[in-house]
């Protein structure tokens, strides 16, 4: 098990508009640290991952990648498929944010046993189940990062867009509170 955090630095990066620079490397660095600070029992209860921050360049898919095992990337040049939905450069530390505390969610579910209850975790949720296991554990990742009060994506994100993007990702809607206490109390969602 790896305790410690190894953040990589590109070195490509130029700083244009619309392009990745050191500065972002930098600031995606401020994140993750920000998030070790605030939550150190979630990222050692999620096994301590290392995290990356690189630019995967503009045609990566999204924000981020959480990898089994044991690595999550974080993207740090808006995506193509991002920008097209309404992601600007000024809200990169949002965006990175987002993508960290959403991979963390994959990685607290592979480490503590989940990838064989989606079937629950859909139920639980209302999730119908020809959306199949990549809506659960996409849901589940965003349910996370709510629990944890981090925001998901920006409503505006999906309202402009719907059945786009994100919308996956919310297969079964924000959950009320009481719905977080009841995932908490079943061991979903890990204390805070």
């Amino acid at each position: 098990m790896r305790a410690e955090l190894l953040v990589i630095v590109s070195v490509a990066a130029v700083m244009t508009a619309g392009t990745c620079s050191r500065d972002a490397t930098v600031s995606c660095e401020s994140v993750v640290e920000t998030f070790k600070t605030k939550w150190p029992q979630i990222y050692k209860a999620a096994n301590s991952p290392a995290i990356y921050c690189f630019d995967r360049g503009s045609e990566a898919g999204g924000g981020g990648y959480a990898h089994k095992p044991n690595r999550i990337d974080i993207n740090t040049r808006v995506s193509k498929l991002a920008r097209e939905h309404g992601v600007q450069d000024k809200q990169l530390p949002d965006f990175w944010r987002n993508a960290l505390v959403h991979e963390m969610g994959h990685a607290y579910a592979h480490t503590h046993g989940f990838d064989d209850r989606w079937k629950e975790w859909s139920a639980l949720r209302g999730i119908p189940d020809e959306l199949g296991t990549k809506a659960a554990q996409e849901d589940y990742a965003e349910t996370f990062a709510l629990w944890l009060g981090w925001h998901g994506p920006p409503e505006h994100y999906t309202r402009h867009h719907p059945g786009g993007y994100f919308d996956f990702q919310h297969a079964g809607g924000k959950p009320t509170r009481e719905k977080f206490l009841e995932l908490h109390e079943l061991g979903w969602l890990p204390d805070k």
